[in-house]
């Protein structure tokens, strides 16, 4: 046998009854297949031989063939698991570059489609490639043809692929892909403070998302803003006038940490998907599978391509928790806001659309505001992934109609600036002020700032300066210090006021920020 196969007959080994790959070696007959035939030698020399001969062969044998033959060979191609989840139009090409005719390639689809056998039995030849890992320039040429049929467009299997494969060729070639897209994108956001890049996420990628989320539906809450001068102090307000979306967070797959699921941060929205149980089982959790597998995705990207290439994001090595957010079809927005007003740590946000069929006339686009007079419009379209800078970058989302805005968020954090934003959180005189008080002196000052944000409130300055005299004490500190007044009595701080600094604090307060 190993005489065979480093001797094949000088003969088109495709001319057997079965049109099979196997007879590629001579005196096997048909009998065994490729993969087989290398399994029974053990050198890699002799390994490369073969394989050599193989690609040496599938460059002119198509060609060869009859009509039949080269249906037969299609079929079988488009029929492999690996195969038949990649790019139609890709693939079709490739055939085509074979010596495969497109009325042939055409046809072969049919036959695959509505899963019709033109001929059992055998392996017929196509052009597939040997899973076989061997030090050799033609295994590795082949496995760089196998990589070339992955679709650019769908960055986030490639990312995933580049994981997975043993290929060595197969990964330099996936690597130098993503590494064009990265390249422009870090481009980008070294110009002008954002990007965006599209078919980020495939289309099947987006179903399955979608799918592991559809039951959490119910369960999400409406969204609130963060109004106060520091990362320390201030309250989460709802505000529907300045932020209409509902969110919901969903915790794990955190880069170098975790290597468990995904599921949601609330224990009472575990509660609700796990019947009445906190803790997900790891079933449970495996129903996260495609939201995990693009987080993990933006996170590859994110932190193996942009931080290299980005020094303001040199010391990025970390992340936010996941969050989801729906803006109902109904006029839901989000005004003109930065994310990171207050040196939380948050340097990149970066933003996953998953609206299948989105057109204009739903509205809902991200409005960047790269200057004061000039804006830029981005279609939040399934796939497309959004990146900002997180301390620089303004930007809102415009109303939404006739469907449902879905979009999956992800903050990068700078370590130092982190670091800092927690030290301060321990030494913070207005920290102290916000753990002294009661739950209900908090509850009261978290009303009261929801009712300065709203733009459909318009009580007078004495109005709310006489509401604010009778809140607690603590509450009216809190409020001070959230509007950095210079009196800490903030009933005092209100009356002084004119109505266009009233005016003044609440536009600063409804845009301070997530």
């Amino acid at each position: 046998m190993r005489a065979a196969l480093l001797s094949p007959l000088e003969r088109n080994p495709l001319r057997k009854r079965d049109g099979s790959m196997a007879c590629v070696a001579a005196n096997c007959d048909g009998q065994w297949h490729l993969r087989e035939l290398l399994e029974m030698v053990e050198s890699k020399s002799d390994k490369a031989h073969v394989l050599g001969i193989v690609a040496k062969r599938r460059e002119t044998t198509a060609t060869r063939l009859s009509e039949r033959e080269r249906l037969l060979a299609a079929v079988d191609f488009l029929k492999k698991p690996e195969i038949k989840d990649r790019p139609r139009q890709a693939v079709d090409e490739y055939l085509m570059r074979q010596g495969i005719a497109e009325d042939v390639v055409a046809e072969a689809r049919r036959l695959v489609d509505e899963d019709i056998v033109p001929l059992a039995g055998g392996q017929s030849h196509a052009p597939a490639f040997a899973s076989v890992e061997v030090d050799s320039a033609a295994a590795e040429e082949i496995d760089a043809i196998e990589a070339e049929l992955i679709a650019v467009d769908d960055l986030a299997s490639v990312l995933r692929k580049i994981e997975s494969t043993k290929k060595k060729a197969t990964k330099r070639v996936l690597r130098n892909k993503v590494g064009e897209r990265a390249k422009l994108c870090a481009a980008a956001l070294d110009c002008q403070s954002w990007a965006c890049l599209d078919g980020f996420a495939g289309p099947d990628l987006v179903d399955g998302v979608l799918r592991d989320v559809a039951c959490l539906e119910p369960l999400y809450a409406p969204s609130e803003i963060w109004v106060g001068t520091s990362a320390t102090l201030g309250a989460q307000v709802v505000v529907p006038e300045v932020r209409g979306d509902k969110v919901l967070w969903m915790c794990g797959a955190h880069p170098g940490r975790e290597r468990g699921g995904v599921e949601p941060c609330d224990d009472e929205v575990k509660r609700g998907v796990s019947a009445g149980v906190s803790r997900l089982s790891k079933s449970q959790e495996a129903r996260f599978q495609h939201l995990r597998d693009l987080m993990r995705s933006v996170d590859g990207f994110v932190l193996g391509e942009l931080v290299p290439r980005l020094g303001v994001l040199s010391d990025v090595s970390s992340r936010s928790d996941a969050m989801l957010a729906v803006y109902p079809g109904d006029g839901a927005r989000f005004q003109a806001h930065v994310d990171n007003t207050s040196l939380d740590g948050r340097k990149l946000t970066t933003v996953l659309y998953l609206n299948k069929g989105w057109t204009r006339e739903k509205g809902g686009q991200l409005r960047i505001h790269a200057t004061s007079k000039a804006h830029y419009d981005v279609e939040p379209r399934a796939g497309r992934l959004a990146l900002f800078y997180a301390d620089r970058i303004k930007h809102e989302v415009r109303p939404t109609w006739h469907q449902d805005r879905v979009a999956l968020t992800l903050w990068y954090y700078g370590d130092n600036e982190r670091r800092d934003a927690v030290d301060r959180a321990k030494v913070d005189a207005a920290t102290e002020v916000a753990v002294n008080a009661t739950d209900a002196e908090r509850r009261r000052a978290q009303a009261y700032a929801r009712d300065l944000c709203d733009p459909a409130h318009h009580a007078s300055v004495e109005d709310l300066a006489d509401r604010a005299e009778y809140l607690p004490r603590n509450s009216q500190k809190i409020l001070a210090a959230m509007a950095g007044v210079p009196d800490t009595h903030f009933a005092v701080a209100v009356r002084r006021m004119t109505p266009d600094a009233l005016n003044g604090l609440r536009t600063r307060f409804a845009t301070m920020g997530v």
